[in-house]
């Protein structure tokens, strides 16, 4: 028997936001609401196997330079979806859960399937930065 293994590492995202957990979905899925603090244009067709885009830096209308499709979704629950980076040519996994707790909804994010090698470290701490920045502008702007 023959088989490969690969080794990738990931990025964690933890956050307790003081909302309620369908506006936090919400500013999950609504292309509108990611628009506010995660990108500068958004697409989402957030059912199971619908597409997204994402413009972060792309000055292009037709070329966002994130886009994938929805692998599952969950109302209020959790999101999962395929992460296409079109400026790096690679492919990974973000999934989404929310959990209510005692002191607001805990929001718990996986950014998986990114390679453990050299030549992505740039990417790995590129995306890392993203995800804090953006969460923190999530939280900043819930609680305004």
């Amino acid at each position: 028997m023959q088989g490969t293994t690969s080794i990738s590492r990931a990025i964690e995202v933890t956050a307790i936001i003081n909302s309620s957990i369908e506006e936090i979905f919400n500013y999950l899925t609504s292309a509108q609401l990611l628009a506010r603090w995660l990108c500068r244009k958004a697409e989402s067709n957030p059912v199971k196997g619908g597409d997204y885009a994402l413009w972060l830096e792309s000055k292009s209308e037709d070329n966002p330079d994130i886009y994938g499709q929805f692998l599952n979704v969950v109302e209020n629950k959790s999101v999962q979806y395929v992460w296409v980076d079109t400026k790096r040519k690679f492919n990974s996994l973000v999934t989404a859960v929310l959990n209510q707790k005692p002191d607001g909804i805990r929001v718990d994010l996986y950014h998986t399937g990114l390679p453990f090698d050299k030549s992505y470290d740039e990417l790995y701490y590129s995306y890392a930065e993203f995800w804090k920045n953006g969460f923190d502008k999530l939280i900043d702007h819930l609680s305004a």
